[in-house]
């Protein structure tokens, strides 16, 4: 029994103040370690935080606040800590992760347009302001307001990409994004943004979503950007429906007045950032297959080239 578990069996006792579980599944990450524990009559997810402590507080405040009304499917918090050793408890919801499965093309599209809808309703949740970027607290109370797009040079400038992808390809998507940066409201409406919605995080029992999971990476931004994000990543899923996952949001949420003008930058933004995480990743955590790397380069190069970003 390693220490990690140790503190994960202590740590589930004095919160659910029962001894009588079974730990059945362990799995180590590098940002944290996750365990399984059965009762009786419950399965409950136990993460313990070893660096990102941030992260793991947003996401459990994000399940606190949409659980008060129930229209979104997130797992119950059972205990969270942020200090000494972070940690949160969280009920299991049943059901298989999207990113694992091929469902038939019907039920790929109803599942599309379930998301749609899920990921609107996280966006009227939350009461719009007019702030800019603001990164949360572990509470999703302002830490700090800053200028929409001080958002994109926080994530994409001052990046180096690996040898795994072409230069001239990423100097011409960050031309473009710094070309047009300017064009974007200084301070758009904003929300509570997911800023991860992708099939990855989301359950399914093979007909309807069960589970809307991994609230870590949440932000206060414009909910455009949040949509268009998500619909860059069903799109280069594959098995699902971009086009469903639009109207299963907009006929929740409109979009905004001004999304023609934005959606061309949010997803060349969307895409460069998709392969900067696949580079991260692949240097630091563990190799990414190549037709992986190539996807996400080729899917870049379609957006910045098909469209008129170049023109």
């Amino acid at each position: 029994m390693n220490a990690s578990e140790i503190i994960a069996r202590d740590i589930f006792t004095k919160s659910t103040d029962t001894e009588d579980f079974e730990l059945s599944e362990i799995e180590e990450g590098d940002i944290s370690d996750t365990f399984l524990f059965e009762t009786y009559s419950d399965k409950y997810i136990v993460q313990i935080s070893k660096e990102n402590r941030n992260n793991l507080a947003v996401g459990a405040a994000a399940y606190m606040a949409l659980e008060e009304d129930n229209k979104i499917p997130t797992p119950s918090v059972k205990d969270s800590r942020l200090f000494k050793t972070p940690y949160s408890i969280t009920e299991l919801l049943e059901g298989e992760n999207m990113s694992h499965m091929t469902p038939e093309e019907d039920v790929a599209r109803e599942l599309s347009y379930q998301a749609g809808e899920y990921l609107a309703e996280i966006h009227n949740k939350f009461p719009r302001r007019k702030s800019g970027y603001i990164r949360p607290t572990p509470r999703l109370k302002p830490l700090r307001s800053r200028n929409w797009g001080d958002f994109f040079e926080e994530r994409l400038f001052n990046k180096e990409a690996g040898d795994a992808f072409p230069e001239t390809l990423i100097s011409e998507a960050e031309s473009y994004i710094e070309q047009n940066m300017s064009n974007l409201p200084e301070n758009p409406d904003t929300t509570v943004l997911h800023n991860d919605y992708d099939p990855s995080n989301l359950l399914s029992d093979g007909e309807n979503i069960t589970g809307v999971l991994d609230f870590g990476s949440a932000i206060i931004g414009d909910p455009d950007y949040d949509f268009v994000k998500a619909k860059v990543n069903f799109d280069r899923d594959k098995t699902y429906c971009a086009e469903m996952l639009q109207k299963g949001y907009t006929s929740k949420k409109a979009l905004g007045e001004d999304f023609g003008d934005k959606e061309e930058f949010y997803t060349v933004e969307s895409s460069l950032r998709h392969l900067y995480a696949l580079d991260f990743l692949n240097r630091n955590v563990r190799n990414i297959p190549d037709r992986e790397i190539r996807k996400a380069e080729e899917y870049l190069e379609e957006v910045l080239y098909s469209s008129k970003a170049l023109v």
